[in-house]
């Protein structure tokens, strides 16, 4: 902000002096010069020898053609006869030319300049001026920062005086509500995390105790209901969890990880080859972050592939590149659209959250992800693989 604040304040000294320079120099161009010639009293008394108005032969001046005719217009010339001391002559009408002298060169104490003065004093007031606005803005940018590492209402503490005081009253009420709404946002999914949870066990466990009594595909039918539900609650909960989870990365063990993950779709194993590859032996990145996300894009990969799936992390150009590819039909709505919460493709597939969650941890990484299609969908999340504190994402 001190930069900011040093380049505007010297943008408008700087344009303030420019102007006044300009008008000045205006100003002279647009004043007529002077052609006569003015004697002080100073100059007279400082002159050492007495002053002398006589007539003079007119051959006893040789003087150039524009001088000349100046003189014989009635016009009075001067003339420097030495390095101290000046003559004026004038020819009249009836006393012929007339010689004043001599005048000794007497430079007068010449009052300050007061443009230097004028100048620092427009600076002085501007700084005035602009320091307390920039001051003010800073403070609001100093606690807006450190409401988006840790939300809590912002106490502003801004003058009444202040130009930014109804700035700050509102920037003070909105922190407000967005504390209050985050509070809800958390209480909402703690509750359907609880609500939910207990009435899906029962049931599980009702459906257990009658499978001998339903027909097969009954049994399947309310087994699917139950599973959607169970992920719509997920997806939910880890959409909730975007805002109030507090990433930090750390380097970890590239294969221990990846074979955690394979363990976890083992299942799917029978109808979906998957395979994870990497050549790197360590990583820099968030694990929860990034098997949340590593989980929503299989997710989606599983239900659109037709047998194969794989998962490589790499590193390219002091970037981290972790690319998701299947063999299924690919992306075939606009790919920024399936970025945004709630947004579906064509088949209306799943509840619209995966894909979000997985920009959002692209995010708490400084990184981005892109979609694309190359036989099949291919899901590539960036992000750089030196150390960046994950909060800098959100400060940009």
């Amino acid at each position: 902000m001190n930069k900011q604040f040093l380049q505007f304040y010297l943008l408008i000294v700087l344009s303030t002096c420019v102007l006044l320079w300009s008008l000045a120099k205006l100003y002279q161009a647009l004043t007529p010069a002077s052609n006569g010639y003015s004697i002080s009293a100073a100059q007279l008394l400082h002159s050492e020898q007495p002053l002398l108005l006589q007539p003079v032969a007119n051959n006893s001046l040789h003087l150039p053609a524009e001088l000349s005719a100046k003189l014989q217009q009635g016009e009075v010339i001067g003339l420097q006869h030495n390095t101290d001391s000046h003559y004026f002559y004038l020819r009249h009408p009836s006393q012929g030319l007339l010689q004043l002298g001599p005048v000794k060169h007497w430079q007068a104490d010449e009052a300050p300049d007061l443009a230097w003065l004028i100048y620092s004093a427009i600076a002085m007031l501007f700084s005035a001026i602009l320091w307390p606005l920039f001051r003010d803005i800073r403070h609001l940018s100093q606690l807006t920062l450190a409401f988006s590492r840790k939300p809590s209402p912002i106490a502003a503490n801004i003058a009444p005086r202040s130009s930014l005081q109804p700035l700050a009253h509102n920037v003070e009420l909105m922190s407000e509500r967005i504390c209050r709404l985050l509070q809800q946002q958390q209480d909402v999914a703690r509750t359907i995390a609880h609500e939910t949870r207990t009435p899906l066990s029962r049931m599980k466990f009702t459906l257990s105790l009658s499978a001998a009594q339903l027909p097969l595909q009954y049994q399947q039918r309310l087994q699917q209901d139950i599973q959607e539900i169970e992920q719509l609650m997920t997806d939910y909960l880890d959409f909730a969890r975007l805002e109030f989870f507090a990433p930090a990365q750390t380097t970890q063990a590239v294969q221990p990880w990846l074979d955690s993950l394979a363990a976890c779709f083992d299942v799917y194993q029978l109808e979906t080859a998957l395979h994870f590859h990497s050549t790197l032996s360590e990583a820099r990145f968030i694990p929860d972050a990034m098997t949340l996300a590593v989980n929503n894009i299989i997710g989606n990969a599983l239900r659109y592939s037709q047998s194969q799936i794989w998962l490589q992390l790499s590193l390219n150009d002091n970037e981290y590149c972790l690319t998701v590819k299947d063999d299924g039909p690919g992306f075939t709505s606009d790919s920024s659209l399936l970025l945004q919460p709630f947004a579906h493709g064509e088949t209306n597939a799943g509840f619209g959250l995966g894909l979000y969650i997985v920009s959002q941890v692209a995010q708490w990484h400084g990184g981005r992800l892109e979609l694309h299609n190359q036989s099949g969908a291919v899901v590539q999340l960036y992000w750089p693989a030196h150390a960046t504190a994950t909060l800098s994402a959100i400060e940009n």
